[in-house]
């Protein structure tokens, strides 16, 4: 059961957000890596949030299934007016049609799942067998965890910070416990890869665009490292049979 209340998380952290402009911005980065690698037209998307992912999908697929526990994300997506998203609230757990779509897209949703091997063999069962998995999570040893553990701000890089906590996250993933994980579950790893070199927090980021200190242009070319420096990346990702 996914838990993303930003009551708790505003509670914790005053006016911290749960995604930031620079969150917002890696959609792009993550449907440039993802995109070569969906197979078909029809996708469910496994946690939709307030939709700003699943307007880029509607783009993408001719059809996107919104899956989402969570009655107050599914009301803003029904209220979004696309025309070819559908919106079914459910635990992903307890979904069973997953053999109707040709691409099932986990976009950093994973970590907030208690029994995320549970999930994945859930799914691994109901998905046809040409069914592609695609899962994007935070990359656990980014240069930016990595720098905060020198630092003293974490005791190690797959630590989940007292943040992370309490805006639903239950671990921290690297790729070897990623691709680990879905061969346990059943699965077979097509492709694995790191989504966008990160030196910098999401706050520092975001000020840092805000103040012009970076672009896009300058994200485009942090980007092109992807595939040599996947372990030091914002997000990591696997596709799976």
């Amino acid at each position: 059961m996914i838990d993303r209340e930003l009551t708790q998380e505003n509670k914790a952290w005053g006016n911290s957000k749960y995604a930031t402009d620079f969150d917002y911005l890696m959609h792009d980065y993550v449907l440039k890596a993802l995109r070569p690698l969906f197979l078909g037209k029809e996708c469910a998307e496994l946690g939709c949030y307030k939709g700003e992912m699943t307007r880029k999908l509607s783009k993408e697929f001719s059809s996107v299934t919104a899956i989402d526990i969570e009655e107050k994300y599914c009301d803003i997506i029904k209220g979004m007016g696309l025309q070819n998203v559908s919106v079914v609230q459910s635990d992903f757990s307890k979904y069973q049609n997953y053999n109707q779509f040709s691409d099932l897209l986990s976009l950093h949703s994973l970590e907030h799942v208690e029994d995320d091997l549970g999930l994945l063999r859930h799914i691994q069962t109901h998905k046809s067998s040409d069914t592609r998995l695609h899962i994007v999570v935070p990359n656990g040893t980014s240069l930016s965890r990595q720098i905060a553990v020198n630092m003293g701000f974490m005791s190690e890089p797959l630590a989940v910070t007292e943040f992370e906590e309490a805006i639903g996250h239950h671990r921290t993933y690297n790729l070897e416990l990623l691709k680990d994980l879905a061969s346990r579950a059943g699965l077979k790893v097509i492709k694995a890869g790191g989504i966008m070199p990160k030196i910098f927090s999401n706050s520092q980021y975001d000020k840092a665009l805000q103040e012009g200190i970076i672009d896009r242009a300058y994200l485009d070319a942090a980007y092109a490292l992807s595939d040599e420096l996947p372990e030091l990346c914002s997000s990591i990702y696997i596709t799976c049979n």
